[in-house]
């Protein structure tokens, strides 16, 4: 038994559903202004800046390996920071900076020290900053491992 309104308002029916025709058109003409409310709320919740980061060149090159350094400004969050380094810039291995995390505002210094390295090989580096919102990586840097040699005189 489907229950009908009587009233002076117009109704419509759908697979036996008694719907009020003004209420409704109401409703959904309410509805995307919610929506579009709703969705520049949320947004102004994203107005955090992403975090900046810059490789910087390597150093402490030994023969126990060597240490990759960089900036990053972590704009207000609280930003983990690794250096992804390998052979090539496919990166394939990763070493979390020894300040991580990072946080504040304005640039800070990061470094890690890497071993393991082959003499004779060029590695490629970056640094990656993550926050809760954004995740971002710096330009390519590279150098040339091969330690000084001992000169004897």
């Amino acid at each position: 038994m489907v229950a009908r309104f009587h009233s002076q308002l117009p109704v419509a029916e759908n697979d036996g559903d008694v719907y009020n025709t003004i209420v409704m058109k109401k409703i959904f003409r309410i509805g995307p202004i919610i929506f579009a409310t709703i969705i520049l709320l949320l947004a102004r919740g994203c107005t955090k800046e992403e975090p900046e980061s810059l490789t910087q060149p390597a150093s402490n090159l030994s023969k126990n390996g060597a240490t990759l350094n960089g900036t990053v400004n972590p704009n207000g969050l609280p930003t983990t920071v690794t250096f992804e380094y390998g052979t090539t810039t496919s990166y394939d291995s990763t070493v979390a900076a020894s300040q991580s995390p990072v946080t504040g505002n304005g640039i800070k210094n990061v470094s890690a020290d890497i071993k393991g390295l082959t003499i004779g090989t060029t590695y490629h580096y970056r640094v990656k900053a993550e926050n809760s919102h954004w995740t971002v990586y710096s330009s390519d840097n590279e150098f040339d491992y091969g330690y000084p040699p001992v000169v004897t005189t």
